[in-house]
């Protein structure tokens, strides 16, 4: 591993959390695509690389769907170096540019050598937990209302924290996420898009590998919603320092129409109680039914991130 030149990058592991923590917390703003629980879990393939260069810490991470490298970088170093050099090993997979750049690192990139564009689809959703747990004043009247409607027409649904280090938990949480994915195949008529059912699976197949990674519960508080003694739905999140947390996985039946916003509110009653203020609900992707649920809660802010090519002279 080197911190200059042209970097060498090598298979991410568990041992690197702090690492990649360490340089995260450098960020004004939590970055989904460079969480490491969520980089590592979706990581089946032992593909995600990293190395330091530049007093930043380059990372090579996999679009799951097609399966094209992301080359980005995180951290305060000398931002242009760290461009330059990735770009160079991206052009010799035949991907001449980098992505998911977060904001504070592409602010200091020199716009004179490259091209720096927004990926609106790729932002984070960063909501307050103060809000999503009071739901008060005019602008979380309608998420309000339909909070309180949701528990009219089911006052048997009870929710509680989960345990996500025991057994029982696990298998119950995985058996949910397999239902979840039956019922969506019944309520549509025409088959899964390919890519579509490639994200699902690779989707059970991280959270499964999280389940097992031995961590500890105090770090992932999540959340379940139980119709009597069957969990129906379930969140979970981790917290990070500095009154952070981080979203990760969310299923809830779709029989009990509009749980997940239910979820999403009883998970943030949650984390107040962990002295969490902010909560990354990750990007929409572009995908138009997820872009208005995550708007609907009213995030206070955004990660931007952005693409980077070099500039056409």
């Amino acid at each position: 591993m080197t911190t200059s030149g042209r970097p060498q990058l090598r298979p991410m592991t568990w041992q690197d959390r702090e690492l990649v923590q360490r340089y995260a917390s450098t960020m004004s703003a939590s970055h989904s695509d460079v969480n490491f629980i969520g980089a590592w879990a979706y990581d089946l393939g032992g593909e995600i690389e990293l190395g330091e260069l530049h007093g930043n810490l380059a990372l090579k991470l996999i679009d799951y769907v097609t399966h094209e490298p992301i080359y980005t970088f995180i951290g305060r170093g000398d931002a242009n170096a760290t461009a330059a050099a990735l770009l160079e090993v991206a052009a010799t997979v035949g991907a001449p540019r980098l992505g998911v750049v977060h904001q504070d690192c592409a602010a200091l990139l020199d716009r004179s050598r490259f091209d720096v564009v927004e990926q609106r689809d790729h932002a984070d959703y960063l909501c307050s937990i103060d809000r999503l747990a009071a739901l008060e004043g005019g602008t979380y009247k309608r998420l309000r209302e339909q909070i309180a409607g949701f528990r009219l027409k089911h006052p048997q649904l009870v929710s509680g924290p989960l345990d996500i280090t025991a057994r029982a938990t696990q298998a119950a949480i995985i058996e949910l996420v397999a239902e979840c994915d039956r019922e969506q195949l019944v309520q549509h008529a025409a088959p899964a898009e390919a890519d579509e059912a490639i994200g699902r699976a690779h989707a059970r197949a991280a959270l499964a590998k999280l389940l097992g990674a031995g961590v500890r519960a105090a770090d992932f508080p999540a959340i379940g919603v139980f119709d009597r003694d069957r969990l129906v739905a379930c969140r979970v999140q981790e917290v990070l320092p500095g009154g952070q947390a981080m979203s990760h996985f969310q299923a809830g039946r779709h029989v009990y129409l509009g749980i997940h916003r239910y979820v999403v509110h009883e998970a943030a009653c949650a984390l107040r109680r962990c002295q969490v203020s902010i909560i990354n609900e990750e990007q929409d992707l572009g995908i138009p039914g997820l872009r208005f649920f995550k708007q609907a809660l009213r995030p206070i802010a955004m990660t931007h991130k952005f693409s980077v090519t070099w500039r056409e002279s």
